[in-house]
């Protein structure tokens, strides 16, 4: 399995989520390439980008969190969690 695969699947769980995140970290690993300086093990500077790709779409994630009002009660708001990887 991938690096990115596992790192993603240790912090998210398996699901699309995982996957989605996945993808965006080979994007960003392959687009970093250039930026390897063959100072340590390759799989360590995969790992690396991957968690920091994670990281960021969790903070995403939180970040389009929204306020709902319910319709019974337009006085009182909760706060829903909503993403765009969520929503299929």
């Amino acid at each position: 399995m991938p690096v990115a695969r596992r790192v993603t699947r240790a912090l998210l769980g398996s699901g699309t989520d995982a996957d989605d995140v996945s993808q965006s970290a080979l994007i960003e690993l392959l687009e970093s390439a250039r930026t390897y300086t063959c100072q340590g093990l390759l799989e360590v500077w995969a790992r690396r980008i991957t968690v920091c790709v994670t990281l960021r779409w969790l903070r995403r994630g939180r970040r389009l969190a929204v306020v709902t009002h319910d319709e019974e009660d337009p006085g009182s708001a909760r706060r829903t969690r909503r993403s765009s990887a969520s929503a299929g």
